[in-house]
């Protein structure tokens, strides 16, 4: 049985992952859970599930979490979800805590030799210069569970490097895609939350609004990927049906085609040591659906995609920097401190501040202590 840890296991990712690992009860065991602040549901999934290692990073909640767990091997704040990110039984860490919180604990993984199955964009947005590297060093797997970077990873598992022309990212073009430029200023949290086709949580439903979320996507497809952004493309696909595509030197596209349901690439991701495996959740019928759309993203309405190629290009310390602002700007906008439509004023000049100096190998160390630099002055 593969032994596995859920980081963000009380999330959208980690219940769901929990969801696959009860349907395929026998070729997993899961060895440890950790959750921010849900410290009810982490004592039930850990009931459940009869898992002994647990983590917690709220530590305000640990008495209480004490008291609906007989566990005692409870681990608590950021300290404590490395410890089980470096779980020594651990086959394979599922990191899908989200947000920059999730960093640390993915970098702490890759370097104890561990096999990720990875959801937390940020970790390659923010470090990728440093993960992906360190990755090849210690010959461990970082597996995407992103639909659009799963798609991508299993079409390029029996593909040449060489033969590739593109990587085609396909995006939802979330809740805003159809709606005139002059209403963005009148948009609400509740519709900005409001994702036509994905369940998610506050955070990444607010991203995929701005579709900054996709430009995360392009610059994690650059380091997962070793490809150049030049030869990236985002494509808007309302159906979300087709998942992400590669485009071949012969002219022909090649497509990962599946239903919205995130269960599928988690699946791919915890089955990623084996050529195939029978999916047993609710089918999927081509013939269902009517059409498949393809629209070019308007940059325009969406700066923050354009700002993810230019910073990424870029390099250094900005794609960190970009990472932080947006953690910042997605706070101030679910608290009513900024429009909808200051998302991207209050992101670029963060990164314009950071620009005339950028670093361009930081440290992990030098980045964290850009992060909270970036906290204190902009929070």
């Amino acid at each position: 049985m593969k032994k596995i840890v859920i980081l963000g296991s009380t999330g959208s990712i980690g219940t769901q992952t929990l969801e696959v690992v009860e349907k395929y009860h026998k070729n997993f065991k899961v060895v440890g859970l950790a959750a921010h602040s849900n410290y009810k549901l982490l004592a039930q999934q850990a009931k459940k599930f009869k898992v002994k290692n647990i983590g917690l990073y709220n530590e305000d909640k640990l008495n209480e979490l004490k008291k609906l767990t007989p566990s005692k091997n409870i681990y608590v704040g950021q300290s404590g979800i490395n410890f089980l990110a470096t779980l020594d039984e651990a086959d394979l860490i599922v990191s899908s805590i989200v947000g920059t919180q999730g960093i640390l604990s993915t970098y702490e993984a890759v370097k104890a030799k561990k096999n990720i199955a990875l959801a937390n964009k940020e970790s390659l947005v923010f470090a990728g210069d440093i993960i992906m590297p360190l990755a090849r060093k210690k010959k461990c797997q970082i597996i995407p569970i992103d639909s659009e970077h799963s798609a991508i990873w299993n079409l390029l598992k029996d593909r040449r490097k060489e033969k590739i022309k593109q990587i085609v990212l396909t995006a939802s073009g979330g809740p805003f895609f159809n709606q005139p430029i002059e209403k963005f200023k009148n948009i609400t949290i509740e519709e900005a939350l409001n994702h036509p086709k994905w369940d998610m949580g506050a955070k990444i439903s607010i991203d995929s609004a701005t579709m900054l979320n996709k430009g995360f996507e392009v610059i994690e497809a650059h380091y997962l990927f070793d490809i150049d952004y030049k030869s990236i493309n985002v494509v808007v696909h309302p159906q979300s049906l087709v998942h992400s595509m590669v485009k071949d030197k012969d002219g022909f596209y090649y497509a990962q085609i599946g239903p919205h349901d995130m269960r599928f690439p988690i699946l791919s991701a915890l089955f990623y040591d084996k050529k195939m495996v029978e999916n047993v959740f609710e089918d999927f019928d081509i013939t269902d659906n009517e059409s498949f759309q393809f629209f070019k993203p308007d940059y325009n309405k969406f700066p923050l995609l354009q700002l993810a190629f230019d910073v990424g290009t870029e390099g250094g310390i900005l794609p960190a920097v970009f990472a932080v602002a947006d953690d910042l700007a997605v706070e101030k906008f679910l608290n009513k401190k900024i429009a909808f439509t200051e998302i991207p004023i209050f992101i670029e000049s963060i990164i314009e501040s950071y620009d005339k100096k950028n670093i361009k190998s930081p440290t992990i160390a030098t980045l964290l202590k850009i992060s909270d630099e970036i906290k204190e002055k902009f929070s």
